[in-house]
C-alpha cells in the first residue's frame, strides 16, 4: 500500500514537471486559446505543406476554414523555397553530404486585430550523408528529412501565430486599461 502511494505521488510529480516545462506530445502545437478555425492560403493549395498544416490543425481539434471570413486567423503562404546543395565531397569527387534548406514567406492576420505578423520567413536546414552505394535508402532518408522539415516549418508558423496573438491581446488589454484610467 505504501509503495502504491509513493508510485502515485511520483507519477503526479513527474506529470506536473513535464507539463509545467511546456513539454507536449509530438505533433501538438499550442495555439491561441479558444482557436477553433484557421484559414490558410498558399499557391499550392494541395501541396505537402498544406497537408502538414491540415494534419497539425486536426491534431489540435482546430477546423481548416474555407475562407478568411469564416476564420479567427488567416495564414497566407506567399512563397516556398526548397534548396539542396552539396556540403562535402568524397575522395572520388562525388557528393558525400548534402544540405537541404526550406524557407516559407508568410503573413498572419486576425479577424479581430487585423495584421498580426507582416511578411516573415520561417526557415529550417538539415544535412545528411549521401552514399552512392545505397541510393534507394538515401533517397528515402531525404524524403523523411523533408517531411520533418515541413512539419517544423508549420510548427514555427503556428508558434508565431500563438505569440503574436498573445502580444496583440496584451496590447489591447493595456490600451483599454490606459483608456479607462485616463478618464
Amino acid at each position: 500500500m505504501n509503495k502504491t502511494l509513493k508510485a502515485i505521488a511520483l507519477s503526479a510529480t513527474f506529470a506536473g514537471l513535464i507539463t509545467g516545462c511546456g513539454w507536449q506530445l509530438r505533433g501538438q502545437t499550442a495555439l491561441p486559446e479558444g482557436t477553433d478555425s484557421i484559414f490558410i492560403s498558399a499557391a499550392d493549395s494541395h501541396g505537402q505543406l498544406m497537408g502538414d498544416f491540415q494534419q497539425l490543425l486536426n491534431a489540435n481539434q482546430v477546423s481548416f476554414a474555407t475562407s478568411a471570413q469564416n476564420a479567427q486567423y488567416s495564414i497566407y503562404i506567399e512563397r516556398e523555397y526548397n534548396d539542396k546543395r552539396t556540403v562535402s565531397v568524397g575522395s572520388n569527387t562525388l557528393a558525400a553530404e548534402y544540405e537541404l534548406t526550406m524557407k516559407v514567406d508568410y503573413r498572419i492576420e486576425s479577424a479581430e486585430a487585423g495584421l498580426l505578423v507582416p511578411k516573415a520567413t520561417a526557415q529550417v536546414a538539415r544535412s545528411y550523408e549521401y552514399d552512392r552505394q545505397d541510393v534507394i535508402a538515401k533517397d528515402e532518408e531525404e524524403k523523411l528529412i523533408k517531411s520533418e522539415m515541413r512539419r517544423n516549418l508549420v510548427q514555427q508558423i503556428l508558434r508565431r501565430l500563438r505569440f503574436s496573438s498573445q502580444n496583440a491581446a496584451n496590447a489591447s488589454t493595456t490600451q483599454s486599461t490606459n483608456d479607462s484610467s485616463s478618464h
